[in-house]
């Protein structure tokens, strides 16, 4: 602990010229080898991520158009059933016009009205 008082005077040499040859050198190597593989590199891996692109844009299509197929089809199912919903109700609107008819017709004449048979349960 006696030195903790004494400063320490001594001189630090300055960094000789190996050191700066030395970051030049190792500066200009690592620059040269950048260059030569980080072309191949690149290309490598736009040609991978265009690829995934690619099939990730293919597999988003098909599954476009297998959802599109599947409205399109309940689309048409329903379309359908409300036709044949419509055609029910249109046929009984026109079975109870017919018994209606006769109910007037018969009520004038005197007679007594006979149900239907084409009539819908």
């Amino acid at each position: 602990m006696l030195n903790d008082a004494v400063t320490d005077t001594r001189m630090q040499t300055p960094l000789g010229p190996g050191f700066t040859i030395g970051l030049l050198t190792g500066g200009i190597v690592g620059a040269v080898l950048a260059l030569a593989f980080a072309p191949r590199a690149g290309a490598d891996l736009r040609r991978s991520v265009a690829s995934a692109a690619k099939n990730l844009g293919s597999v988003a299509s098909d599954h476009y158009q297998d959802a599109s197929a599947l409205v399109g089809d309940a689309v048409a199912q329903l379309g359908n059933k409300a036709r044949t919903v419509r055609d029910h109700g249109a046929e009984a609107v026109v079975s109870d016009a017919h018994d209606i008819a006769r109910f007037a017709t018969s009520t004038t004449s005197g007679e007594r009205p006979q149900a239907s048979a084409n009539r819908a349960l």
